[in-house]
């Protein structure tokens, strides 16, 4: 390995920033500014004695001063979820027996809803979006507070080390990039988050065993914080167990990170206290493995010396200057994130990529700019005296005087330019991070990143969230292949030489050597055949490995349509793909599966639904509620193209919601009252629900073909059977659906029986289980699937959560303002053409 250069010392390090902040031309006042908002979004510490917090609070904004490092410097991040997944994993008082964990971790809920502090309620996404400017600045100076001069010493030191094992970030974050507000999670308490991050973080991938007369390694992971992200963790916690934990900081010792925070009892035993507490804390120190640097490489420098033997991987854990650090650094291989599906009122951001790199680039071209227009002015100051001496003194004294005034003026005129455009990127910045993202939802995560794992949707107290991995892109690939390439090249033709000049004659060299030319076209010939197979080839998602979110099978259904469905004319001319005979199955055990790839019309689904429910045939009363999803098949023009000359305009007959309330019963119109006749299906099943839940009777359909009932509808039902089923207390229903439009109704029908099941489940006291679509004849319309293959590179975010307001006891209950949708977060959307 090549020498390293000497590590920085804290002292050194402050020098090389204040050479720095004295280079800068930004404004005291300015710097002030960033200091005051960095001391305001400094987390307080979880569970500790009134006196440190008291003092931690006491603290002026004043004290921190600008020659701190990036990593004290600026809202180092509020405890987020590592900080207070590192509270629950601290030993509380008395308490009841820990619950055990998946994944065998062991988190006690009690400690854990004692560790967090209360949180605010969930805001609606406008009003988190709006975030103070204060706030957008303090980010904003997160993101930048790295001087480029520091950055390059930092990357060089890099360049020196082994970076043998993988690096990754751990972020828990809102819609918006939320990672704080006021000290504290933005978000109640997610016990799953905390066993998640700790078993994350604990997790040692596996190895092959020592060699012989080796003794066996025991291999751990190192945690790297921010100073402010170690203080906001309860002193039990401290250091997190099983972990090399690494906290960044230029005047902090491991001694004093290690001393218990509470104060001492009396004047009388202070020193004694004192010197017990030091030799207490030393002799820690030795064992806890807790080490003190000034900066990440320094942080990575001191592990690869320590502790390179049993160092399995790296995680950052926050704060938020810290992980701006570790990304412009360009050293995170991955980034384990928790997306939380609610949007709360946040002051303290996860740094764009996007941002920071750009305002690196634009820092070094500043700086590159200046040097250079020194170097011109130092250069014309050289050619000015050459000129005098061949001038008289008094030309030249004018000479000088213009080139003194020229230089001024240009310096006046490029200050006001360099203010406007700072001032212009500042207001730039502040309005993104106001808004909570630069490119919608989770904004600029996956620059140069590719999200690879999607976790199932969960929801714990109405709040959605998934886990996510996204690793960097690798493009290096196609440089590694093109180097073998040209190695293979070279050693055809250090073999052809050696052949010529060898024993070999001519004839026997040219025969070898066309076999391998024969062999290599062929074989590029195979390549290129797999790689047209898979570019034709339509696949949903193509970066993700791990697909365990549910809507995954709804990708991969359009998918499959797509490449092997047949293709078909069909009732509306429009032409069809299809295939026959899918299934797909969706839990409503914490979260609703309301499709995330593209935004689904919710209002719609309630309201048809509720209409349903009503019996109600007449398609105005649904499209007075804003709902025009019956209109085209309510016309005049299309009732008598189905023979239905005596129908209304709005009239569809005896469809879906006659069908579960009356079925069997004389259809006359649809302004009719029919109550009491035929048979009331949907009632029934909740009676078998109340009296009989294990009935295997449990069937609603709206398929009638007995008379004249198919003929009268304005269109055949194509979801036309439900099934219902109770296990464990849990209800599930199935649905049968003969004729599938993929694209467009597709979603629909998912969330409307799912709210279906929703609906029952409460009105006869159970716990939703599962909805399983059944799909005959599912099919793409030809002028749907452009817009699919867009939709089909969208990643799903997190399910909601639908919560049902009040206290309905029957089905007359409910309204439209029944259920409340929270944390839905889709995709934009994507407009397709019904075909009629």
């Amino acid at each position: 390995m090549p020498t390293a250069p000497a590590l920085h010392s804290k002292a050194g390090r402050n020098e090389d920033i204040k050479k720095e902040a004295a280079a800068t031309t930004a404004a005291p006042a300015a710097a002030a500014a960033a200091t005051a908002a960095g001391a305001a979004a400094s987390p307080p510490t979880v569970k500790a004695d009134a006196a440190a917090a008291a003092a931690a609070a006491a603290t002026p904004a004043a004290t921190a001063a600008p020659t701190r490092t990036p990593t004290d410097s600026g809202p180092d991040g509020c405890p987020e979820a590592s900080a207070a997944a590192a509270a629950a994993e601290a030993p509380a008082a008395p308490a009841p027996p820990p619950e055990l964990s998946p994944s065998g971790s062991s988190v006690s809920p009690a400690a854990a809803a004692a560790a967090a502090p209360p949180s605010p309620p969930a805001a609606s996404a406008p009003a988190a979006a709006a975030a103070p400017a204060s706030a957008a600045a303090a980010a904003a100076a997160a993101a930048a507070s790295y001087p480029p001069s520091l950055l390059l010493k930092d990357r060089s030191l890099l360049s020196s080390l082994r970076l043998s094992y993988p690096i990754s970030i751990v972020v828990a974050m809102t819609p918006q990039r939320g990672i704080g507000f006021k000290n504290r999670l933005p978000w109640p308490t997610l016990p799953q988050d905390f066993r998640h991050f700790k078993h994350l973080t604990l997790y040692t991938p596996p190895q092959g065993g020592p060699q012989k007369g080796e003794e066996k390694r025991v291999r751990k992971n190192a945690v790297i914080m921010g100073r402010k992200t170690w203080e906001s963790m309860p002193p039990q916690a401290r250091p997190l167990k099983g972990r090399i934990n690494v906290v960044l900081s230029s005047t902090a010792k491991v001694e004093d990170l290690l001393q218990p925070a509470a104060a001492k009892p009396a004047a009388a035993a202070a020193t004694a206290a004192a010197t017990g507490a030091a030799a207490a804390a030393a002799a820690a120190a030795a064992d806890s493995e807790v080490l003190v640097a000034a900066s990440i490489p320094a942080a990575l420098k001191l592990l690869e010396e320590k502790f390179i033997d049993k160092l399995a991987q790296v995680f950052v854990i926050g704060g938020a200057s810290v992980f701006a650090a570790a990304l412009a650094l360009d050293i995170v291989g991955c980034m384990y994130i928790t997306r939380i599906g609610c949007s709360f009122p946040a002051d303290v951001y996860f740094p764009s990529l996007n941002n920071l790199l750009q305002q690196q680039q634009q820092q070094q071209e500043g700086q590159q700019q200046q040097q250079q227009e020194g170097q011109q002015q130092q250069q014309g100051g050289k050619q000015g005296e050459q000129g005098g001496q061949q001038q008289q003194q008094g030309g030249l004294q004018k000479q000088q005087q213009g080139q003194q005034q020229e230089g001024q003026e240009k310096q006046q005129q490029a200050q006001p330019q360099q203010g406007q455009q700072q001032q212009q990127q500042q207001q730039q910045q502040q309005q993104q991070q106001q808004q909570g993202g630069d490119s919608g939802l989770w904004g600029c995560l996956a620059e140069g990143f590719t999200m690879t794992y999607i976790s199932e949707s969960r929801a714990h107290d109405n709040i959605p969230f998934d886990f996510v991995i996204l690793e960097k892109k690798q493009q290096q690939q196609q440089q590694q292949q093109q180097q073998l390439q040209q190695q293979q090249l070279q050693q055809q033709q250090q073999e052809q030489q050696q052949e010529q000049s060898g024993a070999f004659r001519a004839a026997e060299a040219l025969e070898v050597f066309e076999a391998k030319e024969a062999a290599r076209k062929q074989q590029q010939q195979q390549q290129q055949q797999q790689q047209q197979q898979q570019q034709q080839l339509v696949r949903a998602v193509p970066s993700l490995i791990g697909r365990r979110h549910e809507e995954i099978q709804y990708l991969d259904l359009i998918a499959d349509i797509l490449n092997t469905g047949v293709q078909q004319q069909d009732r509306t001319g429009v032409g069809v793909k299809s295939v026959f005979g899918r299934m797909m199955r969706f839990s409503l055990a914490e979260t609703f599966p309301l499709l995330t790839t593209k935004r689904v019309f919710w209002k719609g689904v309630v309201e048809e639904l509720l209409w349903f429910i009503r019996g109600d045939t007449n398609a105005n009363n649904l499209s007075k509620r804003g709902v025009k999803i019956w209109d085209a098949n309510a016309t005049r023009e299309f009732l008598d193209g189905r023979g239905l000359t005596h129908r209304e305009p709005g009239d569809i007959g005896p469809v879906y919601g006659f069908q579960w309330r009356h079925f069997g019963a004389k259809y006359t119109d649809m302004h009719a009252d029919y109550t009491g006749q035929g048979i009331d299906q949907l009632k029934r099943i909740i009676e078998q629900l109340r009296t009989n839940p294990y009935d295997r009777r449990m069937i609603m359909t709206a398929w009638n073909p007995a008379g004249k009932a198919l003929h009268e509808m304005a269109l055949p039902p194509c979801h036309l059977l439900c099934q219902f089923y109770v296990a464990g207390g849990r209800l599930s229903c199935c649905m049968f659906q003969r004729s599938c439009d993929v694209g467009l109704g597709v979603p629909f029908n998912i969330a409307s029986y799912s709210l279906l099941l929703l609906l029952l489940s409460r009105l006869a006291a159970y716990t939703p289980g599962e909805f399983v679509h059944f799909l005959a004849n599912a099919h793409v319309y030809t002028n749907h699937q452009t817009p699919l293959l867009q939709q089909l590179q969208r990643s799903p975010r997190p399910f909601p959560v639908v919560r049902i307001k009040g206290d309905p006891k029957e089905l007359e209950d409910f309204t439209a303002d029944s259920f409340e949708l929270i944390g839905y977060n889709p995709h934009p959307t994507i407009k397709m053409d019904m075909a009629v």
